[in-house]
């Protein structure tokens, strides 16, 4: 079981889009006279930044939020925002799988967390806002740069984009107001905060993945390892560890003179190792 905390970023554009996250999570805003607004809550769990509408805002946020609380691997990040959609009910909330710049013709596909209830469909972000809605694509303005600019800094299973249909063919993109905006996130809390959660566990997952073992330190502490070998050293005792999770095998090496035995005795034990297919 991790012993870390989660940490989950929001990217959203708009005050309005963000209000209801804010509320929900208790937050408070941290930077002051800045370009882009930070609040955080008391546990330093959730943080959330708001870009401004597109996507060069929105990229320069996502960096912005990044060094300025200096988010680790393990983070979550959720983009969340009102679009335009034509197949979709209005109002709903909608996960997206696939995202395209019009600009550049350029794709990449998020990591998603099937839930029944919230539909997935393709997102394409353009410059400017569109109404020639269609039933394949979901339509916004800052989805692709952000995920573009979040897939560099953790990896694509704790990023999500997530869409709020708030015009259509029968709902005009002007009569969307703070009010209506507002109404639609409150709505959709609950569906968001499920997601949120999932996101949570993996980001767990993944701060202790990332973790350095502590076999790794102890081994460190008595031998001196050049910057190559600490490398080599890191993979082998992640590898003795994936063979023999409950076994410490410190005992062993430490009987052993300097480093070069130690890596040496560690990768003829991993060599030796054969997988057991017949557990599979």
């Amino acid at each position: 079981k991790s012993n870390h905390r989660h940490m989950t970023c929001w990217v959203v554009a708009l005050k309005a889009e963000a209000s209801v996250i804010i509320s929900h999570f208790q937050m408070s805003k941290i930077s002051q006279g800045v370009v882009f607004p930070i609040f955080k809550n008391r546990y330093n769990t959730h943080f959330l930044v708001i870009s401004g509408i597109g996507q060069t805002r929105c990229a320069a946020a996502t960096i912005y939020l990044h060094e300025k609380i200096l988010a680790p691997r393990w983070s979550g990040w959720i983009n969340i925002g009102i679009a335009g959609f034509c197949k979709s009910t209005f109002g709903s909330l909608i996960m997206i799988d696939k995202v395209t710049s019009l600009d550049t013709s350029e794709v990449h596909y998020p990591s998603i967390r099937k839930d029944k209830n919230v539909p997935l469909a393709n997102l394409l972000t353009s410059g400017q806002a569109n109404t020639k809605y269609n039933n394949k694509e979901v339509f916004d303005m800052e989805g692709f740069s952000f995920f573009e600019i979040a897939s560099r800094l953790v990896s694509k299973e704790l990023i999500v984009i997530l869409k709020i249909v708030s015009d259509d063919p029968s709902n005009n993109i002007k009569k969307i107001t703070k009010k209506s905006t507002v109404s639609l996130f409150k709505s959709n809390l609950a569906k968001i905060i499920k997601i949120a959660q999932s996101l949570e566990e993996i980001s767990k997952s993944e701060a202790t993945r990332l973790e350095t073992p502590k076999e790794y330190k102890l081994i460190c502490a008595r031998w001196h390892f050049s910057v190559t070998q600490k490398n080599q050293l890191k993979y082998l005792v992640n590898a003795m560890l994936a063979i023999s999770p409950d076994q410490s095998f410190f005992d062993e090496i430490s009987v052993l003179n300097n480093s070069k035995a130690v890596l040496k005795y560690l990768k003829i034990k991993v060599d030796q190792h054969e997988i057991n297919w017949s557990k599979f």
